[in-house]
């Protein structure tokens, strides 16, 4: 519990402007090391470099991606763009149970991109489910 609250306590924008860079560092010191063990010993462990997918489940989860966190790596030299997958032609495909899991994720989509968009993406063969 002590933990948490000096934790909470240290989370100030000042200290995490302070500590982003040496995070970063870190980050790309602890990649460049791998490498080298992979180089090394001829095992990658199927290694991916294709970055990083967030997901977000709101609009204001969104804006903080956005314009809080992506702002914040282009501005520590790392590359980070914010996609729209939907208008950019990505598919959707669903595969479950019909009465749980399925039903639900549409209940979410049509939530999130609305009826007129997951219709058009249904007519055009990107959204597409396999449900029993």
């Amino acid at each position: 519990m002590r933990w948490g609250w000096l934790f909470a306590r240290s989370c100030t924008p000042d200290h995490t402007a302070r500590a982003a860079p040496v995070l970063r560092d870190l980050c790309l010191s602890g990649r460049e090391l791998f490498l080298e063990l992979a180089d090394l010993t001829g095992n990658a462990f199927e290694l991916k470099k294709e970055g990083l997918l967030n997901l977000c489940k709101t609009q204001e989860g969104l804006d903080h991606e956005a314009h809080g966190l992506a702002k914040l790596a282009n501005e520590l030299g790392v590359e980070a763009q914010v996609l729209d997958w939907i208008l950019a032609g990505a598919a959707i495909y669903v595969c479950g149970n019909l009465k749980g899991m399925a039903t639900d994720v549409d209940a979410e989509l049509t939530r999130i991109l609305g009826r007129d968009v997951l219709d058009a993406m249904i007519a055009d063969g990107r959204y597409r489910r396999e449900v029993y």
